[in-house]
């Protein structure tokens, strides 16, 4: 029996024996007992393993709890702490004694305890997780944390406290990293914008808001080809779209389209955009996220719509200008300076001979060479253009393909590179060859004309010479008187040297000579032809020399120079033929200002040499001074002139790039102002005045000239000098002479005209014979042949008659001396 009934019985019944009646109901009641004691024996071997399980439940939670290194409080039903853990941070600094037992929301950081109430409170109603962000100054900076807050059993509540200050740093940085793409973007001048790999619109800037009239608002977010409708009003692909193509896959849908590199480039025309058909140019590429993997694209567009309209402009302008090219009278050219022609029009290669201008470009390769007559012409027109940029009016001459010589004025400006450099030279040019013959046929007529009026007081004049000679040379006869005899020829030798130089100074009047541009003293050149016309100009009129101090120095022809002054001088005679008066030559270099420029258009600011002829006589009336410049127009009756002579003058003047003024008032007189550019004066060495002796020799010369007295003169002069000389008058007979014994001769005389044979004739046979013989040519006058003629067929010297014995003993020393060497 059940030790527990046992002692229930003893208690109650004592020691009195059990009835049967009661020993099925105890027997019962044993086997209750016994199965109770089985039970409980089972729940506390349950109760065992169960607190085994939960502790060892609790244990691995706790080392999960260690194991977080976020902060972490558990709180009871009430808000209280009930654990709180650190993890591995210093962040919270509190110890654990400061915390258990209080509420979280009682911790003493006031600018939080009132956003944890209120999320426990909400975490205990909605039993559902709460989290939120905050900021905290720990240790004096800045700390940013994220919390947690999740219901438990038993109506605890866990907080998850974690430090999020480095992710919110990278957060803030990416933003103003964003914010500056966005900026740089919005900024773009060219129309910008972005898509990601869905193809969403996540920017768009400034410029393409202005260009389609659609704000940033209305497209970012947008897909599916909607940002295509403000350019098309249709869906269909643009050009950021293609990017995610295939590079084959574009080049053979999209020829229009170009690849350079990973980037996209085409042109599109939109026949409607803000209300207007325009042209735009886009490139577009693809953008790489770190790990290189496609995240999106990039489109730039421009609106060329305006280059477009320029370029199709500059296209009609070209046709436009190649037709005028093309078609143009004149001759069109450019070149380079190093001699080359860039390009030319028909006309110019017409002008000049040749078929095409490929023709003409293919054959000059060196214009100074093989176009210009002149070169020296060229060099100054280049000095010229690159001094003034701009030359018009520049004549010159041209030989053209087949040898033959061609007039042209030449109109002509330079340009420049992108650095500023002198790069070509563009110009037209006009045939003018017909003109410059009726000119030169004018020019000679007017010359004539001059020259007739001057014929008799020249004529006078001249005798006058030759009755000096005479005389002196008579009185050297009759009186030989030694003491005498030097005075006599030192005034023959003056008056020689006069008529010379009158000679010089009809000659270079009437020669028709080419226009040589020299510098040219008009000092000098005054006195001359004042000398000149002083014989001309009859006695009631007087001449008065005005030379102020300066270099009067001019770039010009000294025979035009002479023609100006003669003919001004020669019209104001005229002018007081009648009742006389003063003629005044005046001289002077003035500088023209800018303000002077303006009031005379003809004159640029620059220095200038000033030419005046006045005169008192009759004087002219307002509308007659004001043609007097025309050709063939003259006050003079018929047979006293032919109206050329101030329109020559005009011509030359401006031709050398001056200007001609007059003014005059009837009965007071005329003035002539002649106003030409100053040369560059450079200074010239001065002159010893002391002269050193003649030069002597003793060498053996053949001397020719036809006329017996000069030979004769010439034998005796060059004998006196020591040479050893053989005279012969006949060309032919030196010949023969020179043939026979051409090593006998140490150099050679000769005049130029000779019947016969002529002085250069004879040279070019005489070097054949001997190309090392030394000849000099000297000549009175004569049109076939020049000094470059000469030196060019082997003459060493070359000498217009008269001519002195100190500069032909001079050259003949100079030349046999450098021979000896």
């Amino acid at each position: 029996m059940h030790s527990l009934l046992k002692r229930q019985l003893r208690r109650y019944f004592g020691d009195k024996p059990i009835t049967d009646e009661c020993r099925e109901f105890l027997d019962a009641v044993n086997d209750a007992y016994e199965a109770s004691d089985q039970d409980r024996k089972m729940l506390e071997r349950s109760l065992e393993l169960s607190s085994q399980e939960l502790f060892q439940a609790n244990a691995e939670m706790r080392a999960v709890f260690e194991a977080i290194p976020d902060l972490l409080f558990r709180l009871d039903r009430n808000g209280k702490i009930i654990d709180y853990k650190a993890g591995g941070a210093d962040d919270f600094f509190l110890p654990p004694t400061a915390l258990i037992g209080k509420r979280i929301q009682d911790v003493p950081f006031e600018d939080i305890s009132e956003d944890f109430g209120q999320a426990i409170e909400k975490v205990q109603t909605t039993r559902s997780l709460i989290s939120f962000d905050y900021a905290m100054q720990i240790h004096g900076q800045k700390q940013h944390y994220e919390a947690r807050i999740l219901p438990l059993l038993e109506d605890q509540i866990v907080v998850i406290i974690r430090n999020i200050t480095r992710r919110k740093q990278f957060e803030e940085t990416l933003r103003d990293f964003q914010k500056r793409l966005e900026n740089i973007i919005s900024f773009l001048p060219d129309a910008t914008f972005v898509i990601d790999k869905e193809g969403r619109v996540i920017a768009w800037n400034r410029a393409i808001e202005a260009m389609t009239g659609v704000s940033a608002e209305d497209m970012v977010g947008k897909a599916d080809y909607e940002y295509a409708l403000p350019f098309y009003g249709e869906r269909r692909p643009i050009l950021i779209d293609l990017v995610f193509m295939s590079q084959r896959e574009v080049e053979k849908k999209y020829t229009q389209v170009k690849s350079q590199g990973s980037t996209l480039i085409g042109e599109v025309y939109i026949p409607s955009c803000r209300g207007e058909e325009i042209f735009l140019w886009g490139a577009a590429c693809a953008l790489y996220d770190s790990d290189g993997n496609v995240a999106g694209a990039i489109e730039c567009i421009r609106d060329i719509t305006e280059s477009k309209r320029a370029e199709a402009a500059i296209v009609r302008a070209e046709e436009k200008y190649r037709s005028i090219f093309e078609n143009a009278a004149m001759g069109i050219f450019q070149c380079d300076f190093k001699g080359r022609f860039l390009s030319a029009n028909p006309s110019f290669a017409r002008i000049l001979g040749y078929d095409s201008p490929e023709d003409l470009m293919c054959s000059v390769s060196d214009i100074a060479l093989q176009v210009c007559v002149n070169p020296k012409r060229r060099t100054e027109l280049l000095h010229l253009v690159k001094r003034q940029e701009t030359i018009t009016e520049f004549e010159v001459e041209a030989f053209r393909k087949d040898g033959s010589v061609v007039w042209l004025t030449l109109n002509v400006q330079v340009f420049h590179d992108a650095a500023g450099n002198l790069s070509y030279v563009d110009g037209s040019a006009q045939d003018i060859t017909d003109r410059k013959t009726l000119e030169s046929k004018l020019i000679h007529s007017q010359k004539m004309e001059a020259i007739g009026t001057l014929a008799g007081g020249i004529a006078h004049d001249f005798n006058n010479v030759l009755s000096v000679i005479l005389g002196y040379s008579e009185m050297a006869v009759m009186n030989p008187d030694p003491s005498r005899i030097q005075e006599y020829v030192e005034q023959v030798s003056k008056a020689a040297n006069r008529a010379k130089d009158m000679v010089q100074q009809i000659l270079a009047f009437s020669r028709k000579s080419e226009k040589e541009i020299v510098p040219v003293n008009m000092a000098l050149l005054v006195r001359e032809a004042l000398t000149l016309l002083r014989a001309t100009i009859p006695t009631t009129i007087k001449i008065r020399e005005n030379i102020l101090g300066g270099g009067h120095t001019v770039q010009a022809d000294s025979t035009q120079m002479h023609q100006i002054l003669l003919n001004l001088c020669t019209n104001a005679a005229w002018a007081m033929r009648e009742k006389g008066g003063t003629l005044e030559v005046g001289l002077c270099d003035i500088e023209i200002q800018p303000d002077m420029a303006i009031l005379h258009s003809e004159l640029k600011p620059g220095v200038y040499v000033n030419l005046t002829v006045s005169d008192t006589g009759v004087g002219m009336a307002p509308d007659v001074a004001q043609r007097i410049f025309d050709p063939f127009f003259t006050t003079k009756k018929i047979g006293e002139g032919t109206g050329l002579g101030l329109s020559v003058v005009y011509g030359i003047v401006k031709d050398h790039g001056g200007a001609l003024l007059v003014w005059s008032e009837p009965l007071v007189g005329s003035v002539f102002n002649v106003y030409l550019p100053a040369a560059v004066q450079e200074n010239q060495p001065a002159m010893s005045e002391v002269q050193e002796p003649i030069p002597t020799g003793y060498e053996s010369i053949l001397f020719v000239d036809d006329e017996p007295l000069l030979a004769a003169m010439w034998r005796n002069m060059l004998s006196t000098l020591g040479y050893r000389v053989t005279v012969t008058t006949d060309a032919l007979r030196a010949l023969s002479l020179f043939e026979a014994r051409p090593d006998d001769f140490d150099m050679v005389l000769t005049d130029m005209t000779m019947p016969d044979m002529t002085g250069l004739a004879l040279s070019k046979e005489l070097l054949e014979i001997r190309t090392d013989i030394p000849i000099i040519l000297f000549t009175g006058f004569s049109e076939m042949v020049t000094e470059e003629e000469a030196r060019k067929a082997g003459i060493r010297d070359f000498f217009m008659k008269p001519v002195s014995l100190r500069e032909i003993a001079c050259s003949i020393r100079e030349i046999l001396d450098s021979l000896h060497k």
